[in-house]
């Protein structure tokens, strides 16, 4: 399953995450994080990588369990992660 979709823009990265995000919304899709693509290859790596920001959007309307989620991914440590963060949230329902 092949998920992500790029597009290069001539607006400032600023000017485009917001038209992103106001387009998801419109779609009934939330943005939960923003990765830095620039700041991260510059942190890890030492080299300075063009402007690049990956809005990681989510349909609220779907499953909110990450095991499932995940599942239609085949890497086997974020489905670990994802056994880890469905526990937590049990957890926190369980006592709210």
């Amino acid at each position: 399953m092949n998920c992500d979709f790029s597009r290069q823009t001539h607006a400032s990265q600023d000017a485009a995450m917001e038209r992103t995000t106001a387009a998801l919304a419109r779609e009934g899709l939330r943005v939960l994080t923003t990765g830095d693509v620039n700041a991260t290859m510059r942190n890890k790596f030492g080299f300075v990588f063009r402007p690049c920001a990956v809005p990681g959007a989510y349909d609220p309307r779907s499953t909110c369990d990450p095991v499932v989620g995940m599942s239609s991914v085949a890497y086997l440590r974020l489905a670990d992660v994802a056994k880890a963060v469905r526990a937590v949230l049990v957890e926190a329902v369980g006592a709210a």
